[in-house]
């Protein structure tokens, strides 16, 4: 559907609501969108694949509850409270979601049902330390991301000391590190092969780049890593897609 689209939109990031827009998000074209959703800390939008084009099924996290739309974003219901979840991910035939934040991963096999999830985390993917949502550097998960080419195979990044970048092939019931960083950000998974991790210690100025790695590849699955921050101005990765 051409120029759908749906935006967090607010003074500050914890000061936000749900927009959409019919028309590319032109100026003027943009309403609200949340009803049944509460304003504030609007965060980690996904949309299932697999839903009927026609009145999309979406999720989405406020405050670090997950919610759901099942009629393209027009009304929301709470399927998933208490979690401190600040990312949603649906994998292809929108069976399986996933949810992440402080507290680890999260998973649904029912298609997000209210009652249906279950903690589907590495132990050390969890944090204590939230600080001040603004500034993005809360320890735990911060991106889930699903392979879009092998079904059960997802990607998880981890924000804090000893965490890092992981993946599971199994819907999160075993976790392999994939690599090491305190400031691993976003993830990205190409269908032809590469893997893209960023990394950065701040996501507004005033970060040092010290420990920072930016932008890194891997074209084989994980293994090894090329930098890609030649040319940045500050080695510093927030988020990415494909």
């Amino acid at each position: 559907r051409a120029g759908l689209v749906w935006a967090a939109s607010g003074e500050t990031v914890d000061r936000s609501i749900l927009v959409r827009s019919d028309r590319g998000g032109v100026p003027g074209s943009w309403s609200e969108a949340g009803h049944g959703l509460p304003h504030g800390f609007i965060a980690g939008l996904s949309l299932d694949g697999a839903s009927d084009p026609r009145r999309r099924t979406l999720f989405v996290t406020a405050n670090g509850d997950v919610y759901r739309s099942v009629d393209d974003g027009q009304s929301w219901s709470q399927v998933l409270g208490g979690a401190e979840c600040r990312v949603t991910a649906v994998e292809r035939d929108g069976h399986v979601v996933y949810a992440g934040g402080e507290r680890g991963v999260w998973r649904s096999s029912r298609g997000g049902e209210s009652g249906s999830w279950a903690v589907a985390s590495a132990k050390e993917m969890k944090g204590d330390y939230v600080g001040r949502l603004r500034d993005f550097q809360w320890e735990g998960v911060h991106d889930i991301e699903v392979d879009p080419g092998r079904p059960g195979r997802v990607y998880v990044t981890a924000y804090g000391m000893g965490r890092g970048l992981y993946r599971s092939d199994d819907r999160g019931a075993t976790w392999k590190k994939l690599r090491g960083s305190d400031y691993a950000r976003a993830v990205a998974v190409d269908p032809a092969g590469p893997i893209y991790l960023t990394t950065s210690p701040a996501c507004r100025a005033g970060g040092a780049a010290e420990g920072s790695d930016g932008i890194l590849r891997s074209d084989d699955g994980g293994r090894t890593w090329a930098s890609l921050a030649d040319g940045l101005a500050w080695p510093f990765g927030g988020p990415i897609a494909i």
